[in-house]
């Protein structure tokens, strides 16, 4: 139970910094403010869609690789802190 309830908390934090990633990533592209008012709903539409893709993209390239090591991690009792900085980059 304590593996799971430590697997749970792992990929919470990698899904909330993925999330974060990707806003500040897609904030640091595109800006966070419509040029006009009638440009906004399209532009927020986008900014949502946008951000989900990126997050997507993000996750699959940096957090299941993370997850996938601290899961055989912890299936087999390797609890090293150089193999948690190198899961967690």
């Amino acid at each position: 139970m304590l593996v799971i309830g430590r697997l749970f908390a792992a990929s919470f934090g990698f899904l909330v910094a993925v999330v974060a990633a990707a806003v500040f990533l897609l904030a640091a592209s595109v800006g966070t403010r419509p040029e006009s008012a009638a440009s906004a709903d399209w532009f927020w539409a986008l900014f949502t869609v946008s951000s989900f893709v990126t997050a997507s993209a993000v996750g699959a390239f940096v957090a299941a690789p993370a997850a996938v090591l601290i899961l055989v991690c912890e299936l087999f009792a390797i609890r090293s802190w150089i193999v948690y900085a190198a899961a967690g980059g």
